[in-house]
């Protein structure tokens, strides 16, 4: 039996993989992520992705800084909010 045999199948890594984007921005239920995270720690080359896309999610952070929505943009989805409830 070789080393590849004893980790995770191709099909958890494409369903890992899948969900990785949504995973790095918080986007999934704490079961989902659990799986997620018991899959990296046990397959060395998604966690190179992940590492990559973690990466590349940090570096468009930083260089995209603070998102504010203007004065009157606020005041109006405000105003939507409340005539709605």
């Amino acid at each position: 039996m070789s080393d590849l045999d004893d980790g995770p199948t191709m099909d958890e890594c494409v369903l890992a993989m899948g969900q990785v984007h949504s995973f790095l921005h918080g986007e999934l239920d704490e079961e989902t992520c659990n799986h997620i995270r018991q899959h990296l720690m046990t397959c060395e080359r998604c966690l190179d992705v992940y590492d990559v896309e973690s990466l590349i999610t940090v570096l468009i952070r930083r260089c995209s800084g603070e998102a504010t929505a203007s004065i009157s943009l606020r005041e109006r989805v405000s105003y939507l909010h409340v005539t709605v409830e």
